[in-house]
């Protein structure tokens, strides 16, 4: 059994990918919310990625809702941040509906909502980076520039009339005990004004002060951040004419066959992912610029196919703890003698292919 000891905190408690995305952080935020106390679930997502949850073999996909929503106790707020694709929204609450996030849902009314010129205009003027074409960053731009044929959540009927338009105030929230739960998109690696390289990068940045701004909440009330990450970091597939973008100095691009899994599929754009090796230096900058508190290392089982589905840390190979161990070791160096340690483990695709490595083996019990 998981202990639920301190993986979060009355406050903020932020989730943010510390790679180029995908890695996992639907199946993190869907475990600490399923064990943990969350009274407000936020997101920040938009369109153009997917985030997934298995509970009990059984697959959830969102990309606007957070994952959170497990936790039937929960809030859910989408932020100002977010911008939705309406059909996709409406798709994804009816398809929670036995989790009651109907009843549960607030948006901010400055939400963007995507209209399907976005999608056109990205597929004119972004196809050399093999963007999601989503029409995400268009929908985002018309707000930034403040025009009149900017759409925004506050103005759309269908989401008014059900009640769902509203401003949550987090900082309230906070003070009155509440644990809030921030499920941040993509990765810090594809951060507009900090990721590896202009201009193959996403519409905005991906960071732990972003993350705080998007929710009009001061560094004050910052309890966690847990940082997810991958064994083999991944970008999105290319396109036809399209390339998704460069890897750090000290990597170099594999492929799933020498790595010996099934090919990755993109949940949004079903393009085959690109895979890599692990980067210090990727690891490096992401630690100086969102000090993690906590990191959760997944597909551990890439490592060392012995780790798949295990869920004790007796059971873990020395290949993972290896890694896990350096690691660890990167984050002191790069903070300056701060710890953060890896909390936890994943090991497979469902939400209960956790090790936590804070949970102590009762004596005489073996391995799995």
């Amino acid at each position: 059994m998981t202990s639920s000891r301190d993986l979060l905190r009355p406050g903020v408690n932020i989730i943010i990918d510390g790679q180029w995305g995908s890695t996992g952080k639907g199946k993190l935020a869907a475990y600490l919310a399923g064990r943990s106390t969350v009274t407000l679930a936020t997101s920040d997502l938009q369109a153009n990625a997917g985030h997934t949850v298995v509970l009990s073999g059984k697959k959830y996909v969102t990309r606007h809702l957070p994952c959170s929503f497990v936790n039937r106790e929960a809030r859910i707020f989408l932020s100002a941040a977010c911008t939705i694709d309406l059909p996709v929204l409406l798709a994804e609450i009816e398809a929670l509906e036995s989790f009651g996030v109907q009843n549960r849902l607030r948006i901010h009314p400055r939400a963007c909502v995507i209209e399907p010129r976005h999608a056109g205009e990205e597929k004119r003027d972004n196809n050399y980076m093999a963007s999601t074409m989503k029409g995400v960053g268009a929908a985002a731009a018309e707000k930034m520039r403040r025009l009149r044929t900017a759409s925004l959540a506050g103005n759309c009927v269908k989401l008014a009339r059900r009640g769902w338009i509203g401003e949550v105030d987090v900082v309230d929230e906070c003070q009155r005990g509440g644990t809030v739960l921030a499920e941040t998109a993509q990765g810090f690696d594809l951060s507009l004004n900090h990721g590896h390289l202009f201009p193959y990068v996403t519409s905005r940045d991906v960071t732990t002060g972003a993350t705080l701004s998007n929710l009009a909440v001061a560094p004050t009330f910052l309890r966690r951040v847990w940082g997810s990450l991958r064994a083999y970091p991944i970008r999105v597939g290319n396109t036809e004419g399209g390339w998704s973008g460069p890897h750090h100095q000290d990597q170099h691009e594999t492929n799933w066959q020498l790595l010996g899994v099934p090919p990755e599929i993109t949940t949004v754009t079903g393009r085959v992912r690109r895979v890599f090796s692990w980067s210090e230096e990727q690891f490096y900058r992401f630690v100086r610029a969102c000090g993690p508190t906590d990191l959760f290392l997944n597909f551990a089982n890439y490592i060392d196919p012995a780790c798949a589905e295990i869920r004790t840390p007796a059971a873990i190979p020395e290949a993972v703890m290896l890694r896990v161990k350096a690691i660890e070791r990167q984050v002191t160096k790069a903070l300056w003698g701060s710890k953060a340690l890896v909390r936890l483990i994943g090991t497979g695709a469902d939400d209960a292919d956790m090790v936590d490595m804070l949970e102590t083996v009762p004596a005489g019990e073996c391995a799995e």
